[in-house]
């Protein structure tokens, strides 16, 4: 491991980030006026353009100028060949961490409802969005696009192929810049009761992009996360928690056994430079 990170490329990315947020800000104001906090309900289409250009400009646009001034992340531009079983072992760990991940957030519900703590327990503004234009059934096919797949592309460049990357790069390890991007991921998903497990989910989609090299396959794993959400919001499952200790410290000791025995060793200085 090199003595020392340079952070200064991912200052740059911050810088990029906030100026895309200002971006957004101009945007809602020149084509947006009439946003509120319930134009998911009231007018679906516009809060739907609103998401998409917020991502756009927040995450994608950032990480794309990024690595056309910073160039390539080396090896991890191209996927690896020839060793597909880390597809499939990345896929089992990405069930196990959404196991994971919903185990810990029901744990956490509870723990904050018994201690009448319910100021920490509200739904998340995003899945009352998601609730609100699920109002108008017809609008399933493009909430999923939108909310669906749009993040997941924007956030896996971001927080997966540019911040991983890079700090990969850098340290020619996987667990520090695993933890860092991870953390920063569930840290911009503001919202408490869904820190930690947002943080286990991106443990895991950075599992599966450090194993196969592909961006693609996080990509695909966020998407069908999101997607599940959205379907279970639309069926209004209902979910006990009952279970949710044993699944959890079962799904929790498969994720554990395969972070442990099914990373690739550490690379040659030479492979990452």
């Amino acid at each position: 491991m090199k003595n020392k990170i340079n952070f200064t490329p991912l200052l740059a990315l911050i810088g990029l980030m906030l100026a895309g947020i200002l971006l957004v800000a101009i945007s809602t104001v020149i084509f947006f006026p009439n946003l509120t906090a319930g134009s998911a309900s009231t007018n679906p289409i516009q809060f739907l353009g609103y998401v998409a250009i917020s991502l756009i400009l927040t995450f994608a646009l950032p990480a794309f100028i990024w690595l056309r001034i910073h160039g390539s992340l080396a090896r991890f531009d191209e996927p690896i060949s020839g060793n597909y079983k880390f597809y499939g072992i990345a896929f089992l760990l990405f069930v196990a961490m959404l196991f994971v991940s919903e185990g810990a957030y029901a744990i956490l519900t509870q723990f904050f409802e018994s201690r009448g703590w319910t100021g920490f327990t509200e739904e998340p503004d995003n899945l009352k969005s998601v609730r609100d234009l699920l109002n108008n059934k017809a609008l399933l096919p493009a909430t999923i696009v939108v909310i669906a797949i749009v993040p997941a592309i924007a956030e896996e460049f971001f927080f997966r192929k540019v911040v991983f990357g890079f700090l990969h790069k850098q340290t020619n390890t996987f667990w520090i810049p695993a933890l860092i991007s991870s953390m920063f991921f569930a840290g911009l998903h503001n919202h408490a009761l869904t820190l930690i497990p947002i943080f286990l989910l991106g443990l895991g989609l950075t599992y599966a992009y450090y194993v196969t090299r592909n961006i693609w396959l996080p990509i695909l794993f966020h998407a069908l996360n999101n997607t599940l959400s959205i379907v279970l919001v639309y069926a209004e499952v209902e979910e006990s928690s009952s279970t949710h200790w044993t699944i959890t410290l079962v799904a929790s000791l498969l994720a554990a056994y395969l972070f442990l025995n099914h990373l690739p060793k550490r690379e040659n200085k030479e492979d990452v430079a």
